[in-house]
């Protein structure tokens, strides 16, 4: 959980003993794409809930958006505390999405087996996983077709349009195709 955890930002909360808050309201900063209230939701916070700092209920709510896999990064935030009252504030970031692919040193056929099997498309949350999984399918696809010694890079770039996009360029460089010259077999005297 890179970088997730409880924050205080304009307001202290004492952590000397357990103190239980009703929770006044509740926003969400940092995402372009979804819904707050479902991501509210999500969460398992809800106004008028009751809740102990320190205390679970946090830890849960970030658990919850975590396992979305929809995120890099989150914390919640007390924006503002009116006696046993809070105001809660998710602040989240969101994993990047796919602006576009572009292809470089590989034939279209190869890149259409690549694009069918992966069904990568703009607006994909793209993961390390992801990336990995494209890096390894194009030099599979590069392997069948003999060229061995292959080497692919995919390179991420911001997109400067869209907001939290990223433009793949995947570089190949196939380098010469491996042929076999000769075939040489030891042992065998009943096979000429």
């Amino acid at each position: 959980m890179s970088g997730s955890g409880w924050l205080q930002s304009q307001e202290t909360v004492s952590y000397d003993g357990v103190r239980e808050y009703q929770i006044a309201g509740i926003s969400v900063t940092g995402i372009s794409y979804l819904d707050d209230n479902a991501l509210i939701r999500l969460s398992g916070l809800a106004v008028g809930q009751r809740m102990r700092i320190p205390g679970d209920a946090t830890a849960k709510a970030i658990d919850n958006l975590w396992k979305q896999g929809l995120f890099e990064n989150i914390s919640i935030e007390a924006t503002k505390i009116e006696g046993d009252r809070i105001y809660l504030n998710i602040s989240l970031k969101e994993r990047p999405r796919l602006s576009l692919i572009t292809y470089e040193g590989l034939p279209k056929s190869i890149i259409t087996k690549v694009d069918d099997e992966l069904k990568l498309k703009t607006g994909d949350i793209l993961t390390d996983y992801k990336i990995g999984q494209l890096e390894e399918l194009v030099k599979k696809e590069l392997l069948d077709k003999a060229y061995l010694n292959a080497e692919v890079e995919v390179i991420r770039k911001a997109d400067t349009v869209v907001e939290s996009g990223i433009n793949l360029l995947v570089r190949v460089d196939k380098k010469e195709k491996v042929k076999i010259a000769e075939i040489t077999f030891e042992g065998n005297d009943a096979v000429t």
